[in-house]
């Protein structure tokens, strides 16, 4: 079984070669090493990646002279591949990696949108698993600006509201969004998030932390009061720093009953047994703001420099100085 047999059975792609995500002019540089669709052979093989890298390497410094024996040797991992798995979905999820890893040697690791663009402009399949489990391993690779662009892609083409991955493609596209920042100065991409925030099912924390923060940077405190009651039983099951990042946006908001209310929740789970850890620093820092006491601000802010994201706070913060320059 060669590469062309192998993706059209578990992919229905045809018609790719291994330079998909590369330009043109890229892939003459290659060309010269594709001796008996070597490459093409390598680069869809389920092959983990220092082995794959180990033989494009020996390829390109033209180590191997016989590529007749290679393609048959790959021939037969692609059958043993297919054989180990039965069930299209998880065989699907398996390959991706190995997808994804050729894209990482083809591009020395530097896997940037215009890679991602020539995938999609050359590869045509209507197999909807295929675009999903790629968008799923550009997002577990950290890859967020790829993925909100598959994501996109794939949502309108691909995979509709009544698809039971749709749910899946929204987490992937609202973590992304908010991995950026600079969100939380672009009061466009909020709208997108909080759009997406409503929309996603099963992921409860998530979902109910993003809205918090929603009504949080609409300063609506009406709404975040409402968000917490609500899902007071909820947040209460949350791990202490999950419930040490609702009381962040409380303290930021400034309103003393849902400081309080939240206040008494990390009392509920017993806060205090946390002392000398960060969560309790954290604790710490965030009761020092309500108590506007700026050298313990100060302090603990320097303590937890590396390791709490200090956004929200800075937002806090540059809201606050321009306020009292009114």
């Amino acid at each position: 079984m060669n590469y062309q047999q192998f993706l059209e059975k578990l992919l229905n792609i045809e018609n790719i070669d291994y330079a998909f995500c590369i330009s043109k002019k890229d892939k003459q540089y290659f060309e010269k090493y594709n001796t008996n669709d070597i490459l093409n052979n390598l680069a869809f093989s389920p092959v983990n990646y220092k082995e794959k890298k180990r033989i494009f390497n020996m390829l390109i410094n033209q180590e191997i002279k016989d590529t007749k024996m290679l393609n048959g040797n790959i021939e037969l991992v692609f059958e043993r591949f297919r054989e180990s798995y039965n069930i299209k979905d998880i065989a699907i999820e398996k390959y991706m990696i190995y997808f994804y890893e050729w894209i990482l040697i083809l591009t020395d690791k530097n896997i940037t949108l215009e890679n991602v663009k020539f995938l999609k402009k050359n590869i045509t399949t209507n197999n909807y698993l295929f675009w999903y489990h790629l968008v799923k391993v550009f997002y577990n690779n950290s890859k967020f600006k790829e993925t909100l662009y598959l994501v996109k892609y794939v949502k309108k083409e691909y995979i509709k509201k009544d698809n039971y991955l749709y749910n899946d493609l929204v987490l992937y596209q609202l973590i992304s969004l908010k991995n950026d920042k600079e969100y939380l100065k672009d009061t466009n991409i909020q709208k997108k998030i909080c759009k997406l925030s409503k929309q996603l099912k099963g992921f409860e924390y998530i979902q109910i932390l993003t809205l918090l923060e929603c009504a949080f940077l609409q300063h609506n405190i009406v709404d975040f009061k409402q968000l917490v009651y609500r899902y007071k039983k909820e947040i209460l099951k949350w791990n202490i720093y999950q419930v040490l990042n609702v009381y962040e946006l409380s303290v930021y908001l400034q309103d003393k009953e849902i400081i309080n209310e939240i206040s008494s929740m990390l009392n509920f789970k017993d806060i205090g047994s946390y002392n000398g850890s960060e969560e309790y620093d954290i604790y710490q820092f965030l009761n020092a703001i309500v108590q506007d006491d700026k050298h313990k601000i100060q302090f603990l802010y320097d303590r937890l420099r590396n390791n709490f994201d200090f956004s929200h706070y800075e937002l806090f913060r540059k809201i606050t100085i321009n306020l009292k320059r009114i």
